[in-house]
């Protein structure tokens, strides 16, 4: 598949086997299309793992982070059970969303308990939101 982007045109151009088509470059088909190739690129480029919550590392894209946190405070949840937490960035991103909503705590359930992040949880101001579970989810 080729895909040209004509900025003076205001268009997108794609060429793949099936044909060829031409959609505005501001437009819903547009948005979508330069979407995909964006999240193609940032997951083969590991963009994903350059943010981090409150000093823990998080494997979240900021557009998830987002829409995640508008989940949250809609339902707010009296728990949220995480599987997979790696260094902790997630856990402690929910922690501080119940800690916004007045409620909520986060259980999360990892494997194998990277070295020191019980300790971090314990010593982080909303550690007592956050339960780690050694095990397998």
């Amino acid at each position: 598949m080729k895909i040209v982007i004509d900025t003076e045109d205001r268009s997108i151009r794609v060429s793949a086997p099936g044909g060829e088509s031409v959609c505005p470059l501001y437009g819903r088909e547009g948005f979508a299309i330069l979407s995909r190739e964006w999240l193609k690129v940032g997951w083969n480029l590991d963009h994903w793992r350059g943010f981090s919550w409150l000093g823990f590392q998080l494997q979240q894209l900021p557009e998830d982070v987002l829409r995640l946190q508008e989940v949250v405070c809609r339902l707010k949840p009296d728990v949220i059970v995480e599987t997979g937490v790696f260094e902790g960035g997630s856990s402690v991103f929910f922690a501080s969303l119940c800690e916004l909503n007045g409620k909520g705590r986060v259980v999360s359930v990892e494997l194998e308990v990277r070295p020191g992040l019980r300790e971090s949880f314990a010593a982080h101001p909303l550690g007592r939101r956050i339960a780690l579970v050694e095990g397998d989810s």
